[in-house]
């Protein structure tokens, strides 16, 4: 049943259907401007996730997705505002400085961080293969740039590869 179906049987339209209608963006927003209570019933349905990480997590992939449909540069990604201390962050043991982490805060790994407590894990899988795919492609056809500096530039750690063995 669509939105057609609704509308004109029941007069509207239930929200889980309107949904597939929205943007990501539109989606961030509606999750911005909803009451407290509303969003922590919404990040009950993510494990160990408490609704202000869900919120922080939801702002970096818009701003990521901004980026992707303006045409913008991607792969040295940066946000003003980080994404929040994860069990990741400490599970692939990323570098620190003065108690804070260096990288996977506002970078592209912080995305990657993002989707990997996102998306369930057959489709974080999927997404990690084609990313791979897509890492060596640019290390072949650009060998001027090496795999550290590239790294560096996504806010990647040597080991980022690592990210499916850990319970989110």
């Amino acid at each position: 049943m669509g939105r057609t179906h609704h509308a004109r049987v029941y007069g509207n339209v239930p929200l889980w259907v309107a949904t597939n209608a929205l943007t990501f963006g539109q989606i961030s927003k509606m999750y911005q401007y909803s009451t407290s209570d509303i969003r922590t019933k919404v990040s009950l349905n993510f494990a160990n996730m408490s609704e202000v990480q869900l919120h922080q997590l939801i702002r970096i992939l818009a701003s990521c997705r901004n980026v992707c449909a303006h045409n913008e540069r991607l792969y040295s990604f940066q946000v003003n505002e980080a994404i929040p201390d994860m069990v990741l962050h400490s599970k692939l043991q990323l570098p620190q400085k003065k108690g804070q982490y260096t990288i996977g805060k506002k970078d592209l790994f912080a995305v990657v961080i993002a989707l990997r407590y996102l998306i369930d894990n057959q489709e974080f899988k999927l997404f990690k293969t084609e990313l791979k795919r897509l890492i060596n492609s640019v290390l072949k056809n650009c060998p001027h740039i090496s795999q550290e500096l590239l790294f560096s530039k996504m806010g990647f750690p040597a080991n980022w590869e690592k990210i499916v063995r850990y319970k989110k």
